[in-house]
């Protein structure tokens, strides 16, 4: 009995190969469903086709505006580039201003990279074209962003600082202020690379006179009050190329300066090879630091009346307005575009009017010895 009870409650196992009839009518709906399409989701009439068609013009703003090294959809080249002549007939929106934006940056970063002490004339009314006021957050940045990668070339990068800070000389301010915090910055973090680099930019800021000597003496005592052997090192390297230039604007300075040099060797609070290494700037100070110049005769391209010199602290906390380095919108934008185009036509023809009489000093000169 029991058996014949089991029997009856047992089910039989489906067939995974036969569907069922639920899923095979649901299979037939889905096939005779229609598809939903714009036109049949979204009545037609003129509020939804305006929304429809600026919906597309922003997507293709920001496409345009999006598209390059900072991510975004890729698009063929001509069709970026006519997106973008699309957008630039508007000079009152934000994306236009954004395109103008990266155009400048990227043309201050091509100017100063291939700036060298031969083609320093050639290269400064180029820069002078671009709108400096606007974009002088990105020039600080990419002229200090040079000079750390290439340090070597840090005269250069400093000369074609001195010439704007004699038309621009906020941008000079700017740019020591961003010198001196990055400066408070490694040093707090002992980072002898980047320090190494800064006293390298900060000696040639001395040489220019973009600096007053008084920071660099402010430098000199920070580094050799409590001299260890990498400060004594980073003040080595600071003295070898602006001593020149302190010994001329400071001498009292920079004799004291090697009076503490001295007092580390005897006292011998450093090991032998920075005792070697003092000794060595020793020699070089004795020579007149004739290794080390000044100023190059090509790189000497500032007359003295025009020098502008910023005393700032080396100590002090600084502004250094880093929103000048992000792209901001402009309402008055094209007012001061015309401004600056008025600012550089009169800087550049300033320069040719300058160019001109050193060129008619040099006939002078050439007609008096043909005589």
């Amino acid at each position: 009995m029991s058996e014949v009870v089991e029997t009856q409650n047992m089910v039989e196992p489906s067939n995974p190969l036969v569907r069922e009839p639920d899923y095979l009518e649901k299979q037939k709906r889905w096939k005779e469903r229609k598809p939903v399409t714009i036109d049949s989701a979204v009545p037609e009439d003129e509020e939804n086709q305006t929304v429809i068609v600026e919906s597309a013009q922003t997507l293709k703003r920001r496409t345009a505006v999006s598209a390059g090294r900072a991510g975004g959809v890729y698009i063929p080249p001509a069709k970026l580039r006519a997106l973008q002549a699309g957008i630039a007939k508007d000079t009152s929106t934000p994306e236009y201003q954004r395109i103008v934006w990266d155009a400048l940056r990227a043309s201050i970063n091509g100017i100063i990279n291939k700036a060298s002490e031969d083609n320093l004339k050639q290269v400064v009314p180029e820069l002078f074209r671009e709108n400096l006021i606007r974009g002088k957050g990105l020039f600080c940045r990419a002229l200090m962003k040079s000079q750390m990668t290439a340090p070597g070339f840090s005269h250069v990068f400093v000369a074609l600082l001195g010439i704007v800070n004699t038309k621009m000389p906020e941008i000079g301010d700017l740019f020591v202020k961003r010198v001196i915090m990055q400066f408070q910055r490694a040093y707090r973090r002992n980072d002898k690379i980047v320090l190494n680099a800064i006293v390298m930019c900060f000696a040639q800021l001395i040489n220019q006179l973009i600096v007053h000597e008084v920071g660099a003496l402010e430098l000199l005592t920070l580094l050799l009050d409590k001299p260890t052997d990498d400060s004594v090192d980073i003040a080595l390297t600071f003295l070898k190329h602006c001593g020149a230039r302190l010994t001329e604007v400071s001498p009292r300075g920079i004799y004291a300066v090697f009076e503490s040099l001295r007092t580390i060797v005897s006292e011998g609070n450093v090991n032998i090879r920075t005792q070697y290494a003092i000794e060595q700037l020793m020699a070089i100070r004795k020579d007149k630091f004739q290794e080390y110049p000044a100023l190059i005769e090509s790189l000497d391209l500032v007359d003295e009346d025009d020098i502008i010199t910023h005393d700032l602290s080396i100590s002090e906390k600084h502004d250094i307005e880093p929103e000048l380095d992000i792209f901001r919108f402009c309402p008055t934008f094209e007012q001061e575009e015309t401004l600056y185009k008025e600012i550089s036509s009169e800087i550049l023809g300033s320069d040719d009017e300058e160019d001109e009489d050193d060129d008619d000093d040099e006939d002078d000169d050439d007609e008096d010895d043909g005589d």
